[in-house]
This record gives C-alpha cells, structure tokens and sequence, in this order.
C-alpha cells in the first residue's frame, strides 16, 4: 500500500485518527472491485478553425458570428457590485462553442454605480464564474496581436482607478477533447490566482522577463460553512493518481472504451473504480467523449469541490474537540482602560454561539498579573444540588518561575455544556475580584507555559487578551523605542520590527514557544490595547504567525476619555470565537511536473516544500507561494492543486480541492500581456512584510523598488526594443494588463508598513500584520483607500463614483468618505454649505459636529443621512461573513492650507494627529512624508527604462 499524499510526519497523531489510511492512493474505497487496465488509447482532436481571439481583432473587418456578437454585448454589459468584485455574466463553453449561442444571464447593477471594463477583448480583465474561455488548439497564444494592448502612461495625468476593481484576466484554456469544464457557479479567482495567466514553456523565458512566478491561496470565502458553500461529493469515492497524489479533476483525460483516466500532473494512466461508472454510462454510446458521459460527477463538474469522508469505509472514526483557554490580563492598565469589562462582557455573550459540536467544546481561564490566578468550575448540576453560592474556586500562583497546575487539569477546563451558568458567574466576578488591583506587571511567558501544560493532549486554542507589554518572568520585554520621538524608524536607528533580542534570548522564547504549540495542535489568538504605551507588537505576533492565528491591536482614543474602541474589539472577538473553524489542518499544494511550490507566505507552518500544517485555520486568511521552473515545460496545459484536509468544527472530515488550469507560452512577448496585476502587487507585498522584520524600512523599499524597475525594463528591451525604436523614446509604454501596477507600488512603499516616518511602532506591526493575512480587495484598499465624495450624492442618482486619491481632487466645500479596509473616515470640509451640513448632521455649522469615534445620527426625510448610512453600513456588510475586521468610524473636520496639507479644525489639533496622518496617507498621488508624486515616479521610471 503506498504512502499518502500528505502526511503528517513529526506530528502526534490523534489516538483515533489513522491518516496512514484515509486519503489512499492506490485503494479509493474499502473493497471496491478494481477493473482491469487496458491499454491506453491516445486520441487528440486538432482542429484547426481560427482562434476566437483571432477572429475578433486580427481581422476586424470580418463580420463576427450571431454568437461571438451576443458574447461581446455581454462582455460589454457586465457590471460590478459592492458585494461580488467578480459580478459578470456566466457563461457555459461547452454550450457556447457546441451551439454558438450563449447563455443568457441576468445583468444587475452596482449599486454603488456602473462600472464598465476598459477593454471588451475577451483576453483583457474579463473573469468567466469558474468557466474559461476555450480557443482553438492549433492556435498559439505567442500569435496572438498584443501590440494595440499597450499604453503610453505619460500621456495619463493620474491612474485609471476603474481597473482596481475590474475582474481578473480570463483564462484561455486550449478547446479540444482533453479538457472538460462546466463549472460555471463558482468563481475560482475568490480562491486561486496566478501572477501569470500563461505559464511559460521555458525556466529562461521567465528569468528574463523578470516576472514574478507565484500562486495566492485563500481557501475559504466566509466565516460560516452555511456561506458561499463549494460543491459536495458525499458518495465516498476519492480518486487520485497513484504516482503524484493529485485528485482527478475536471482537467484529467478519459480514454474512449476503457476504464483509465490520465492523471493532468504527471500523465500517468490510473484506472478508474467500477462504481464510478455505474450511473453515469448508462444509454451512452461508446464513441461518445468520455469526458462528456462523467459530466454529471461533481469532481469533474467543478474546479472546487469538498469530499465529505464520513462515509468512506476506510477511514477510522475522529472527533477532535474544540478546547479554548483565554490568558486574561488583569493588571492595572488592562482594568483602567476597560478591556477587562468589555472583555468579560463579550466572552458571556458568545457562549451560545460557540461552535459546539456533540458538547464537546470546553472553556478554560487564566488571569494574569505578577501571579497567576486559575479557575477551577462546578457543573451547574452540582451547584443546584449544593445549593452553593459559589460556582467555582480560585487557586492563585505566586511562583512563577516554575511552571506547573495547582490542580489537575481536568479540573481547569470546563465543558460549555452543562457549565454554562457557572461560567458566567465566573465571568460577572472576575472584575470584582481584580477591580482594587493595582499591579502594573503582566507575567504573559510565565501564563504561556502554564497553559502549555493544559493543552498539550488536547490541542486546542489559546486567546491573549492584553493591556500591558510582558514585563516579568520568562519572556520578559522591554521598551525599545524613543517614547517621545513619532518618527522611529531610519536607517541610523533601532530597526523596531526586528524582534526584541536580550542576552536572556527572550525573543527566541516566544517563537520556540510557538512551535511547540504546533506540535501539540494549539493555535493562538491575540488581543491587545493600548492607552499609548509600547506593547512590541512585533515579538508578540511571532506567536500568531507560526501557529496560525491572527494578532488584534486597538489603540485607546483619547477624543473618548482615553477609552479603547470596545465596539470594534467586541465584535472582532465575537467573530473570532463564533466562526466555523478547520481543526488538524493539513495542506498540499501541488503543481505540474517541472514546477515548484517553494517558500510560503503567511501564518501557516511549512512541514516541507508544497506539504503546510495548520493546527486551526482561520477563515479569513490567505497566503502567497513562490513557483519555480526547473525545467521546460513541453505541455500545452499548466496546472496547480491545493488538497485541504481538516476537521470541521461540526465534527465532519472534510477534504477540499481546488484546481487552477493554465495555459503554456513560449512567448515572451505574451507573457506580459498575461500578467495579473494585482496578484503580482499582492505577492510584492507579502516579500515587503517578511523581509520588515529583518531589515530597515528604507531597504525594504529599496528592493521592492529595484524589482519593480527589473520587470519593466525587462518588457521595454525585450518586447519594445527600446533603444533600437527611437519612437519609444519619448514615451513610457506598459502592457495594459499593468498599467495600474506602477500607482499599487508606489502606494505599497508609501503605506504605513514600509515608509519612514510612523507615528506608532505597534501600529505599523499591527499594519503588517493584516497585510500578512489580507486578500487581494482589502490589501488593494490598505495601499489605495476608496475615497467617496459625499458631497455629489443626490437622491434620484446612485452613489459617487470614487475619485482618485490626491488632495487636488479635494475642496474645503466637500465631505469625503475614506475607506481603507481597516478603518472608514468621514472628512467635512471646513466650508461645506450649511444645508448639507443640516442635511447630514443637524447642525448649521462645522464647529457643532461631534467628532471622533462615532456614527452618523438617523435622520428622517434627509437623502444626503440616508445614503451616507446606507454606503457605510453596505460597505460594512461586505466583509462581515468574511472577514474578523470590522470598520470603525471616525469623524473629522478639517481645512486644507495652501500647501495642500489637512489642518483640523479644532484648535486641539494633537488629538487628531493620527486621523490627519491617515488622510494624508490617503493621498498616496501627491508627494507626502518627502515622497516622489505619481508623475514624478512615472518620469523616474521612464529614466530607468531608456537606460
């Protein structure tokens, strides 16, 4: 019997959990009766009429089919909403090319406005729902005509913004009898992109072009597993190659009149189950497809499919219970900003929301300051039966030197079920009992150990909720920054997102910590807030991102009497401890022969090249893979597989796979024009994060700078000819597949992240944080916010478009709405018209409007409230089943001098700083913080490129 695909080596296994036996590669389910192989028929159908690309542009002048006409009006007629960034017409290729005539869709309307694709061509940013376009197979994609997809970007006085929220470029998949796809309801681009649409035939190709090879991952789309469901197959059949492990897909080849499919990744011909083909080739004549007569098989229907393994006779029973341990700072700082009160409030809250599965979940505490305090819980049984008054005893620990329980551990953790009453009299007593403290210190390393002990035979996950930077015991941090110095990162100065290293090694405790956590299946969550004072969110966030967690940062706001955004953390732990979650985490991701998977990027741990390991997953993540080419590649078909196998919360096994087909090119030419933009500026951007914390924000920058220019110059001397064409001297001409890639790097290196002047050390590592974890429309956002003019709204017209991001586009007389998926900010002009003000506020005068962290105020018969509210409130339920973030709002007026910088209005102008310096942030086309314009940077690049 051979050895699985994935498999989990150097784990501990869970004692009724066989994995040695549960996806395996040569027997697809207990006894099923395997045929016999017969020899494998090769039969490829070349035809040979002219490309669909072909007959479109090369020859204008041809008169187009019925078909290909209505195929263009609907290209043209497609929209995109708020809610779905990939809103366009479905259309069925198989239906289309076998009766020229596509499927009719239903087009609606954004209603945030239309917004119309630049380009009609079926080779330019327009995404298919999980379909592709198939051209010919005798045509190439190196014949195709790219030269009318360039631009001249020095002619463009600012970026055409409409192409950020354009939909990805199509597929162009050859169309033959070798490949079969009907997947036409899910968008494969939510899940798996490429930095290229074309994968180059040649390793010397790519090395020259200077693009960069990669694949980005999010493998959920919501929260809930009652959202956005990918297809089911449940009938216990899993089918995967015996050389590769890959997963039959709709890519694979059937052989005519044999029982043999030929695996798309390594070409091997694997023999198929007789209970695969029972129901599906009844009344099917012999020379049909083969691929057409397993059409109805949900793993060849759809690109994304989910294998439910319960009903898989070969597969051991498992049930791995959810186990939470919340480490709770009670020091003084913790209870005096009201993150003690607000946490407790919210744990209670949740208790019913947990999942919990079979009632296995179970709750454990641990409040923390110079001791640690442990909480051992009565059922609610036992304490109507004593008639007690009190549900639970206390023990205190006061040498924390030594890590060790005061009772056994059975004792600290306390079933959800049937402890529910008693754990919230623990929870409405805990501030009580810590209220009078008045202790500064936070043993974290100390409390850390400790519940190490409690979860090492269980797994399970720890949440921080902090106040306080861990100032005693093991792990003992310091101050690291100048407190009085708001620019702290330079060259010449302490790097501050380099980890905290004392001779103690007090930085290597919180990483070696972490990988004993995965070890032993435990993940990590953390909370912090901060009244001003230093946290090092930096070292702390090691302990998230190797074991897959996510690290929350609120700073206290001092327009609210210093008071923290409870609302925001409330709802971000609500979120965090109410998703459905996947458990024993194990993903592989797999490409064809001559392709690598190489280093990862993100919050998971790497088991070895292409195997990953995630004791629980979040559902909001995502993550970037470098992509190598050994050698050429002789296939027409490129492929990349992600298997995901995982527990649910339900208690179910599940086995998600998600197939990405691409087509092959040994044009270096078109090898531009098939760039992904925004996946090439999301892969710069995971580079930027991981190298932040080894090197200075000016390096960093540097070497994001210096690749960018490579890739361009690479296109302008190879493609262009540059030096040889004199015509192309005075011009800076890009592919239009990249014309916005310029304005996202320029952005990317002015963000907070990666410039030099930051006015918060743990705010620029609580930024990178969400960077390190964020997909593509919210990371976009981070660099390039939204910035609406309310102002323009009426009541009979939709809402304004977006306006680009430069303080030129601004007035004084006009209300703007910033959003850059962190946080929303409603900027009132200090000259705005009393009636909008009347209209939107109440009020007749800038002066009386109440700012800070609040909301609009509801008012009735206003246009102006209504939809101001309805945009922030839709913007909002966008992400709220698919992101843990939440968008506070913040209110603020402000003038502009005449050196175009934001001036609040109120003459207490250092409370505002921080919301200025996220306007100004903002405005990533003008030269902020002594930074380059985007004409400037466009005439420093066009220098480089004529070089």
């Amino acid at each position: 019997m051979s050895e699985l695909p994935i498999q989990r080596q150097g784990f501990p296994q869970k004692k009724s959990v066989s994995t040695a036996n549960l996806i395996n590669r040569d027997v697809y389910a207990k006894n099923v009766p395997m045929q016999q192989s017969h020899s494998l028929m090769s039969s490829a159908n070349n035809m040979s009429s002219t490309s669909l690309s072909s007959s479109c542009h090369s020859r204008p002048q041809t008169r187009m089919s019925l078909g290909h006409q209505q195929l263009h009006n609907q290209i043209n007629l497609s929209t995109l909403s708020l809610n779905d960034l990939h809103n366009v017409p479905v259309i069925n290729p198989g239906t289309f090319y076998s009766s020229m005539t596509p499927n009719s869709s239903n087009i609606s309307l954004s209603t945030l406005g239309e917004v119309s694709p630049s380009q009609t061509d079926l080779n330019e940013n327009n995404d298919i729902r999980g379909s592709q376009f198939f051209l010919n197979k005798t045509a190439t994609l190196s014949n195709l005509n790219v030269s009318s997809n360039r631009v001249n970007l020095l002619n463009q006085l600012k970026p055409d913004i409409l192409g950020l929220t354009q939909s990805p470029p199509a597929i162009e998949l050859p169309y033959g009898d070798t490949t079969f796809n009907y997947d036409s309801t899910i968008p494969l681009s939510e899940y798996m992109r490429c930095t290229l649409s074309a994968v180059p035939t040649k390793a010397s190709i790519l090395k020259q072009s200077n693009i960069p090879f990669a694949l980005v991952l999010k493998p959920y789309t919501s929260l809930y597993d009652n959202k956005n469901p990918v297809p089911l197959c449940n009938d216990g059949l899993v089918i995967n190659c015996k050389r590769c492990g890959s997963y039959i897909n709709p890519y694979v080849k059937f052989t005519p009149q044999s029982n043999q499919w030929r695996c798309n990744f390594c070409k091997l011909a694997n023999d198929l189950p007789i209970l695969y083909n029972s129901d599906d080739i009844k009344n099917e004549s012999d020379n049909v497809n083969h691929n057409t007569i397993y059409k109805n098989r949900t793993e060849i229907k759809y690109s994304i499919v989910e294998y439910d393994l319960e009903k898989r006779t070969d597969v051991e029973e498992t049930k791995i219970n959810l186990n939470l341990l919340f480490i709770i700072d009670v020091s003084y700082n913790s209870i005096k900003s009201g993150m003690l009160k607000k946490s407790l409030e919210t744990i209670k809250q949740t208790l019913d929301r947990i999942p919990n599965y079979d009632n296995g979940t179970t709750i454990s505490f641990i409040c923390v300051n110079n001791h640690l305090h442990f909480f051992s819980i009565l059922s609610d049984e036992v304490v109507d039966k004593r008639n007690s008054k009190s549900s639970f005893s206390m023990y205190d620990v006061f040498d924390i030197d030594e890590a060790f329980l005061p009772v056994p551990e059975e004792q600290l953790r306390a079933p959800i079920h049937g402890y529910k009453k008693s754990i919230s009299t623990l929870l409405e007593s805990l501030e009580k009992i810590f209220t009078v403290s008045q202790s500064a210190q936070f043993a974290l390393g100390p409390a850390l150990e400790t519940a190490y002990l409690l979860m090492q035979r269980t797994g399970g996950k720890i949440i921080i909720l902090g106040s306080t930077l861990p100032n005693i015991g093991c792990g003992k941090l310091k101050v690291r920054r100048n407190q009085n110095n708001r620019a702290n990162e330079t060259d010449t100065k302490l790097r501050i997102l380099r980890p905290q290293t004392t001779m103690d090694c007090q930085d290597i405790f919180y990483k070696n910590f972490a990988m004993k956590c995965v070890e032993v299946g435990v993940s990590i969550d953390q909370f912090y807030s901060s009244d001003g004072n230093y946290l090092d969110i930096a070292t702390l966030s090691n302990l998230t991102k190797i074991t897959s967690g996510q690290t929350h940062y609120y700073t206290n706001i001092k327009l609210q009497d210093d008071k923290f955004d409870d609302v925001r953390f409330s709802i971000e732990l609500y979120s965090t401890l109410t998703m459905d979650l996947s458990l024993d985490v194990l993903m592989e991701v797999k490409a064809s022969h001559g392709m690598k998977v190489q280093t990862p990027y993100g919050n998971i741990f790497e088991r070895s090249p292409g195997v990953y390991y995630s004791p629980i997953m979040a559902r909001d993540q995502s993550y970037a893979f470098d992509i190598t080419l050994d050698n050429d590649y002789v296939s027409d078909m490129a492929f990349f597989q992600v298997s995901i196998l995982s527990t649910q919360t339900n208690g179910e096994r599940r086995l998600r796979v998600m197939t990405l087909p691409l087509p092959t090119t040994s044009s270096i030419r078109e090898l531009y024009n098939k760039i992904d933009q925004k996946v090439v500026f999301f892969y710069f951007s995971r580079i930027a994060v991981s190298q932040m914390y080894s090197n200075p924000a000016t390096s960093v920058r540097n070497t994001l700078s210096e690749s960018f220019k490579k890739l361009i110059s690479s296109y302008s001397h190879h493609v262009i000819n540059i030096h040889k064409s004199k015509e192309f001297q005075d011009t800076f001409q890009l592919p239009r597949a990249i014309q916005l890639l310029p304005m996202l790097v320029l952005a990317l290196e002015k963000c907070t992240g990666f410039r030099d002047q930051c006015s918060d050390d743990d705010r620029r590592a609580d930024f990178l944080n969400i960077m390190n974890t964020a997909y593509l429309p919210n990371l976009i956002q981070m660099v390039y916010p939204t910035v609406y003019p309310i102002h323009e709204m009426e009541f009979n017209q939709g809402i304004s478009k977006p306006i680009n991001n430069s303080i030129l586009n601004c007035s004084t007389e006009g209300i703007y709405l910033l959003d850059n998926s962190i946080d929303l900010i409603l900027w009132i002009g200090s000259s705005v018209k009393s009636e909008l003000l009347t209209g939107l506020f109440a009020v007749d005068s800038p002066e009386d409007i109440v700012e800070g962290l609040t909301e609009i105020p509801e008012i009735s018969n206003s246009p102006i409230n209504h939809k101001t509210r309805d945009l922030i409130e839709k913007i909002r339920e966008k992400s709220q089943d698919t992101l843990i973030k939440y968008q506070s709002l913040y209110i603020f007026v402000g003038d502009i001098d005449d050196r175009y910088h934001i001036i609040p209005l109120s003459k207490t102008t250092d409370i505002f700083q921080d919301i200025v310096d996220c306007i100004t942030n903002c405005m990533v086309e003008d030269p902020i913080l002594n930074t380059e314009s985007y004409a400037k940077y466009l005439e420093s690049l066009h220098s480089v490129v004529i070089k």
